[in-house]
């Protein structure tokens, strides 16, 4: 193997055009490593201008690709030029489960140049060289210690330690001069020496200590920001090193992808929602015919002096665009009732937390999520009660003291429902008052956040 060091990424491509571009020409397989910040992204931009300007190659005869989608656009970004999947390259047919390119139809290019090769497995490899014509050369980029492929095969590390071929080793860092820490880091990791700085914040850097069961709160709250500072989701990424577990990439995945319907957004519905879409929930489905009172102002999140008079499912609409501008939100205006409760389940609900009064609505949204499979939490009441240390997730059979228990305790009993039915009661009893029944300002919304902690947790435990 001749292993060449390239200490200056300019000195060698520029003053050296013809020397470095007779060198790839004359090689069927070259293999260009390095770790982040050597340079490997300029060398192709450099490689492909130089096969073009002085070796006279139309741009058709340079084919550009890459693992993914997302290395093939880095690539088309960086070089200027179309860059492709090696799937699209080779023409991936998904339902025949093959590649319509290969020994018998080859592409026609010349030169091959694949980035991120540390992605490839063996069975894309073969599949690749298939697909080329006779005399083509191939140049291969990438880092093995950076990602590896998904699949079986460790294909740019088995190579570069064969011995048997040319690879072009760059190790001067060039990416310091722009302050990125991460790059730094990078190295540091590679070779066994972190330093203390790891601990510090950059511009491009921060290192969040973090238990287990806030990651994802964290994860969210960093999105949350990053959205705040004027970024959208096409342009953020969330990688977790795993699949399964509560942090995993299916779980985190989930928590996106979930709807939870929410019945009620008053004093304990409005801060359920809230607390959803800070946890990361994307899809909301509002229900609530009322609007916002003066009496509201004790207790309910959206009840602001300049809302007074609005329907509530506008009013929690625009607080969650606010927190999250890429939130889903399906609102329906309408009282709900026996006759007309079914038409939430015309969208596809995998929670619903009740939190609505309605004896009646209580009683059959019960008897709808069990026939469908949907977790249900519900909640009890929160009048005349000014302890909340004392709000608890129960089963329903559990209650005591809460009169609205009782009579869903009964209803549960008469309908012979054998499954849990999930609640949020207080053991408190409530004070005898004269006059109407009302609620502090911190019982109804510490229910709402039990009830989308039950949520959240649940899907975490799946996940």
């Amino acid at each position: 193997m001749r292993l060449i060091r390239i200490k200056s990424i300019y000195r060698h491509f520029i003053v050296n055009k013809r020397l470095y571009t007779l060198y790839f020409v004359n090689n069927n397989l070259t293999i260009i490593t390095g770790g982040p910040g050597t340079g490997k992204t300029t060398i192709i931009r450099c490689i492909v201008k130089l096969l073009i300007e002085i070796n006279g190659l139309k741009p058709d005869k340079v084919a550009l690709l890459a693992p993914t989608g997302r290395a093939a656009r880095k690539l088309m970004d960086t070089t200027g030029g179309p860059a492709y999947t090696i799937h699209k390259y080779l023409g991936w047919d998904k339902e025949k489960n093959e590649f319509e390119v290969d020994e018998y139809c080859p592409n026609k290019e010349s030169y091959i140049i694949v980035d991120e090769a540390s992605m490839i497995d063996t069975i894309l490899m073969a599949s690749l060289l298939k697909g080329i014509t006779l005399g083509a050369k191939i140049i291969l980029v990438g880092d093995y210690y950076q990602l590896p492929s998904v699949s079986q095969g460790q294909v740019l590390r088995d190579l570069i330690e064969s011995g048997v071929l040319d690879v072009v080793k760059l190790d001067c860092l060039y990416r310091q001069n722009e302050d990125s820490y991460i790059i730094s880091l990078a190295h540091e990791i590679k070779n066994k020496e972190i330093s203390e700085n790891f601990l510090a914040k950059y511009d491009d850097y921060n290192f969040i200590p973090c238990d287990n069961e806030y990651i994802i709160p964290s994860v969210v709250d960093v999105v949350k920001k990053a959205m705040e500072r004027g970024y959208d989701d096409k342009n953020m990424q969330v990688l977790a090193p795993m699949y399964k577990g509560a942090q995993g990439i299916d779980n985190l995945n989930k928590i996106k992808s979930i709807t939870v319907a929410v019945i009620g957004v008053g004093g304990v519905g409005g801060y359920a929602v809230e607390s959803l879409v800070r946890a990361g929930i994307s899809n909301i489905l509002v229900v609530d015919y009322d609007t916002v009172d003066i009496t509201n102002l004790n207790r309910q999140v959206i009840s602001l002096q300049n809302n007074i008079g609005k329907y509530k499912v506008d009013v929690i609409e625009e607080r969650i665009k606010l927190i999250n501008p890429e939130c889903n939100v399906i609102k329906i205006c309408k009282k709900l009732d026996k006759d007309n409760l079914n038409k939430i389940f015309d969208y596809k609900i995998d929670y619903v937390i009740d939190a609505c009064d309605t004896l009646i609505v209580k009683e059959q949204l019960i008897l709808e999520c069990i026939k469908r499979k949907i977790k249900l939490i519900s909640s009890m009441g929160t009048g005349n009660k000014l302890n909340p240390e004392l709000l608890k997730i129960v089963d329903i059979r559990k209650t005591s003291y809460d009169p609205l228990a009782k009579r869903i305790r009964k209803f549960v009993v008469d309908n012979k429902i054998k499954e849990k039915v999930m609640v949020v009661c207080s053991t408190e009893q409530p004070k005898k008052v004269e006059g109407k029944v009302s609620s502090i300002s911190f019982v109804p919304p510490v229910s709402g956040l039990l009830c989308s902690s039950y949520v959240i947790n649940d899907i975490i435990k799946e996940g």
